[in-house]
């Protein structure tokens, strides 16, 4: 498949319809029913016969970015009809979120999950009720924020993006984050790859996380982490416990 990209459509043609098996599997069908189409066709926020009790390792995923209804957005008002919002929380309609809400039901258990989402899921001015709740029923291995490297990642991007990496399990007292904040520099842009230096490699406690989230300062911890020093972060801290 990765291969047809590279090649003209009358290349294509020239192969043949009977050179090339069927992959596309309609998300009405079965897989077991259609063991040689591997391509699933349709709404991950509806009901999937394909994917009908199946669990995965892995899981790798770019969701829409769509917020505020921008585009239609049918799918998410028929996912929200059957889940509760104060416990699936969606802030802004951004489905991005309800991806994250739906993947970990087809992890095994000790599955992983990595998505690219816009960065305004943790840095968005409504997302933390979302984080709140989120964070406390899914183990985060590893948050890699994006946003420095928006033009040199994704060329003409208008919306900043962020990595996570997490598994379906709660995580246990104590648990930390590794946070990487890598920087755009010249380095990165003429050797076409992306350094963490070691100052960008933090590894933040969810205690604080959750706790910045219920005074509703979730974006805060995470840009003060990406962007300010040790002092910086002191002097904040102060700062906010005197305005409260």
């Amino acid at each position: 498949m990765a291969m047809l990209d590279f090649l003209d459509p009358p290349e294509i043609r020239k192969l043949g319809r009977n050179r090339l098996p069927n992959l596309l599997l309609s998300g009405q069908e079965k897989r077991r029913n259609n063991l040689a189409q591997t391509v699933i066709q349709g709404d991950f926020l509806s009901s999937l016969p394909a994917l009908e009790d199946q669990t995965f390792d892995l899981i790798l995923g770019n969701p829409p970015w769509v917020a505020r209804g921008n585009v239609e957005t049918s799918s998410l008002s028929r996912w929200q009809e059957h889940h509760s919002k104060s416990d699936f929380p969606i802030p802004a309609n951004q489905v991005a979120c309800a991806f994250l809400w739906e993947v970990p039901r087809y992890l095994k258990p000790e599955g992983r999950a990595c998505l690219l989402l816009p960065a305004l899921v943790l840095l968005g001015d409504q997302t933390d009720y979302f984080q709140l709740s989120w964070f406390r029923r899914h183990r985060v291995e590893a948050v890699a924020q994006l946003s420095d490297l928006r033009l040199f990642l994704f060329p003409g991007a208008t919306h900043p993006a962020v990595v996570l990496r997490f598994t379906k399990e709660v995580p246990p007292t104590g648990h930390r984050v590794e946070y990487l904040t890598p920087k755009a520099n010249y380095a990165s842009i003429a050797s076409n790859v992306v350094a963490v230096e070691a100052d960008d490699n933090k590894s933040l406690a969810l205690a604080e996380i959750l706790a910045n989230a219920a005074r509703d300062e979730a974006a805060r911890c995470w840009l003060s982490y990406n962007w300010a020093t040790p002092r910086d972060r002191s002097f904040l801290s102060r700062y906010s416990h005197c305005h409260r």
